[in-house]
């Protein structure tokens, strides 16, 4: 109901302002983590550098806190989706950190997080009232340029390249089918995105929005 969702504003709006703090400190150490990599020859063998182990420490505190509010109060959207999506990558960045192996994936991913503050910037700009304001509608298309490059483009030509590659697994050490996993989240976050970019993109051209509170992309309210 309308009331339910107006009680849930004053708590999105604190677990949007950690997520976006979060997001943007994560995707600063892959950045860093990636320019390195490619200084130094790209791999996911160990060691794994202590920039993706940061990051990784940040994605699963903040994971397992959005996991457990998620539960107890209930997820805005899609619950079933979201705690899959929540579970499989507290997995997969354990395991990863683990055996210290997967670099380039974790890095891979954690970039993406370039993209949540500006979804959370233009749900405030919504609440605030400025969905016909100029500066929404640029920052609505900075979000979809910005959500396609490193939540579709980018995991899509990594995924390309283990996939083009004689033995991607040969890199990873650790135990037998890690690497598999990893790759299968990877695969996995890439499909949710890819639909996810899909309703933003339907929205940005025109379509006609669902009512505000059935907007999600991410499991948060959006419209652009």
């Amino acid at each position: 109901s309308d009331a339910a969702l107006a009680r849930h504003i004053p708590t999105s709006t604190v677990n949007r302002l950690l997520s976006s703090v979060n997001a943007s400190v994560v995707a600063a150490l892959a950045a860093v983590s990636l320019g390195r990599a490619w200084d130094a020859g790209i791999s996911d063998a160990p060691p794994m550098p202590a920039t993706v182990s940061a990051g990784i420490a940040l994605m699963c505190g903040f994971l397992v806190y959005d996991t457990a509010a998620g539960l107890i109060r209930g997820f805005e959207s899609s619950p079933r989706l979201m705690l899959v999506h929540h579970l499989v990558g507290l997995a997969g960045q354990s395991a990863a950190a683990a055996h210290g192996v997967g670099s380039i994936t974790m890095a891979g991913i954690h970039l993406a997080e370039l993209s949540t503050p500006l979804l959370h910037l233009s749900w405030l700009l919504l609440k605030l009232g400025y969905r016909q304001h100029p500066a929404f509608r640029a920052l609505g298309l900075t979000l979809v340029a910005t959500f396609f490059a490193v939540r579709v483009a980018l995991p899509a030509c990594l995924l390309w390249s283990y996939a083009a590659a004689a033995a991607p697994c040969a890199v990873y050490g650790g135990p037998g089918g890690l690497c598999a996993f990893l790759l299968a989240g990877l695969a996995f976050f890439w499909v949710m995105n890819c639909y996810w970019f899909g309703k933003l993109l339907r929205v940005a051209l025109g379509g006609a929005p669902p009512p505000v509170k059935e907007v999600r992309v991410n499991g948060e309210a959006q419209a652009v």
